[in-house]
């Protein structure tokens, strides 16, 4: 019951905030959005998609030896992109780590939501990794460890993390990136209260650090203040534009 709900308000939170920014998710879509899970095939897609979206239609976009980017084309306005992996035995699923891309054609811009799989499933998925793991080691610190025991609830090792975000010389490149992500999961699993707790008896550095890193990782249409709003006023915000996010330009691992 708690991951689906904090699959529900991961979905919810990204939702545009006014009429005038951006149209809203449809909530025909939305109610299906959390049913799509790491693991799925693309008939599996398919098939809770179908409920809403009888007249769909399926295209592969882009596609390499053992990967393809599927789109499902829901109606005349919306597309939703799911990147697909080989897993070795002839199917291709839903790997955790990918986000989703839900693209409005019929938007000036061509708006795009970067949508994530719940919290529980993408922190799951980063202990499986290994390159924020590789660049905390050469810093001296068991991220893993760390980022098992603040995924248990343990607030020492979360405000652990926080001092390495800030302070790691070795963290840079892919593992900054797999931070930023991993900091915005961590920030969902824990809610806003509990996670600006830990995060509220840092320096302004380590806030700082910390806010502009889950900055980094969110989507399309980026973070903004009415969401996890006691996390978002703890520390000062760099803000850089944000670019609606391109599936084509954009491979997995």
């Amino acid at each position: 019951m708690k991951a689906i709900i904090i699959s529900l308000l991961c979905f919810l939170a990204l939702l545009p905030l006014r009429a005038d920014d951006a149209p809203r998710i449809p909530n025909a879509l939305n109610s299906l959005l959390p049913k799509i899970r790491a693991g799925m095939t693309i008939h599996g897609v398919e098939a809770v998609l179908s409920t809403a979206y009888p007249k769909m239609k399926i295209e592969t976009s882009e596609s390499g030896d053992d990967w393809s980017d599927i789109a499902f084309h829901l109606d005349r306005r919306f597309v939703l992109s799911i990147f697909f992996k080989d897993r070795g035995n002839g199917k291709q699923v839903i790997l955790c780590g990918e986000p989703f891309d839900l693209r409005d054609v019929t938007a000036k811009h061509h708006v795009v939501w970067s949508l994530s799989l719940n919290a529980g499933e993408r922190l799951k998925y980063w202990l499986t990794t290994k390159d924020i793991f590789d660049q905390a080691k050469l810093d001296g610190v068991d991220y893993r460890k760390l980022l098992r025991a603040a995924v248990a609830m343990d607030a020492k090792s979360l405000s652990a993390i926080f001092q390495y975000t800030a302070n790691g010389p070795n963290l840079m490149g892919a593992g900054a990136d797999d931070n930023c992500d991993i900091l915005h999961q961590l920030l969902i699993w824990w809610g806003d209260r509990k996670f600006a707790h830990v995060l509220s008896g840092e320096s302004l550095k380590v806030r700082s650090a910390v806010v502009n890193a889950i900055e980094y990782a969110w989507g399309f249409p980026g973070w903004k203040p009415n969401q996890f709003p006691e996390t978002y006023q703890l520390g000062i915000h760099y803000k850089v534009p944000i670019i609606p996010y391109n599936a084509k330009s954009h491979r997995g691992p």
